[in-house]
């Protein structure tokens, strides 16, 4: 079984915990073919799942602001 986690403020991605090999997986939606790149490993329940989706979240969103605040040029 394999358990898709989404989170509201990271719309363009899902998740996905695959219990099996106790891995955290993120697909970017809407590109073809949809490839999911793992995030963790290891990850023994939800909870421990759901914490490592905030975990990769918060740094994409850091990164996020950091590029947005770089100057160009």
């Amino acid at each position: 079984m394999i358990y898709n986690i989404k989170q509201a403020h990271l719309s363009a991605f899902r998740f996905e915990w695959h219990p099996e090999i106790k891995r955290v997986y993120v697909i970017r939606l809407g590109v073809v073919p949809e490839v999911g790149d793992p995030i963790a490993f290891d990850i023994e329940n939800q909870g421990a799942a759901i914490n490592a989706v905030l975990i990769w979240g918060r740094g994409y969103r850091t990164r996020q602001a950091e590029t947005a605040l770089r100057p160009t040029g």
